[in-house]
């Protein structure tokens, strides 16, 4: 057996005396703890750390009990999720240090000053100190404290970063984090452009209302057509050849047709 596995069951083993003496928690609460706990002891020595984390955060939310916040925090570390393993080992020993083993207690701050030293630093400047930013990380949003330049813990890898303010343009950031980097990002949302609305105006020629000044207008134009000697030629022309096509639709047949009517047009 590992010394690493050793350690869970020996854990394990903390756990009945700590148990015992939660007084606030329900029996079953404590009975459904211990059993997540073994359960946890389990997913580790079948290297189940997914399983494990969940098992150990439900006991400790459930008993409050240090040594499942202790496994937690192993756990959290061995899937490289070093930001919440270094949280977990803080709160271990802000919460429980007075109460816990010698032996625990030292292992947990080496463990802490470890994780610290592996996770990544990403500092947002630039950001306004009276808004309030929507920021997520890798689809997971991060509240923002209003700390002006805003210092977000994150581990090590490949990151995508988000950070909206309304009505103005979206940033993003994405670069890759090295164990222990601290990267800087100048964030720039600058606002949206705001477009000024313009009224569908009728081109003149499309209006079919006339002014006053414009019926005066084609008033003028009216008696200036009238008064024009190719306007009255071009009605005389219409009003004979109408007069000949009346003649013609009007007469009988055979006197429209004979060659020798006293009726004929001459050309």
């Amino acid at each position: 057996m590992s010394v690493r596995i050793l350690f869970f069951v020996v854990g394990g083993l903390l756990l009945c005396p700590s148990l015992a003496s939660a007084q606030n928690e329900s029996n079953a609460d404590l009975e459904e703890a211990r059993a997540l706990y073994l359960a946890g002891n389990a997913a580790v020595q079948s290297g189940r750390w997914a399983d494990a984390v969940k098992n150990f955060e439900r006991a400790y939310e459930l008993s409050k009990v240090p040594a499942a916040l202790y496994n937690l925090g192993i756990s959290l570390r061995a899937l490289g999720r070093h930001k919440e393993a270094k949280d977990s080992f803080s709160l271990l020993l802000s919460k429980h240090g007075s109460s816990l083993s010698a032996a625990m207690k030292q292992s947990a701050e080496r463990s802490l000053q470890e994780e610290k030293q592996r996770i990544a630093v990403l500092v947002l400047n630039k950001l306004s100190s009276d808004v309030k930013y929507q920021i997520t990380i890798d689809g997971k949003l991060i509240p923002d404290t209003g700390a002006r330049p805003l210092i977000l813990e994150i581990d090590s890898g490949q990151h995508a970063v988000y950070v909206e303010r309304e009505n103005h343009k979206l940033f993003r950031w994405q670069g890759n984090l090295d164990d222990g980097q601290q990267q800087s990002v100048d964030v720039d949302t600058p606002p949206l452009a705001t477009e000024k609305a313009t009224l569908d105006v009728i081109p003149p020629a499309q209006n079919h209302f006339l002014q006053p000044d414009q019926a005066l207008n084609a008033d003028t134009e009216s008696s200036s057509v009238l008064e024009s000697p190719l306007f009255w030629t071009i009605i005389g022309v219409v009003v004979i050849g109408a007069a000949i096509g009346g003649y013609f639709l009007l007469s009988p047949a055979d006197e429209r047709l004979s060659p020798m009517s006293d009726t004929r047009v001459k050309l």
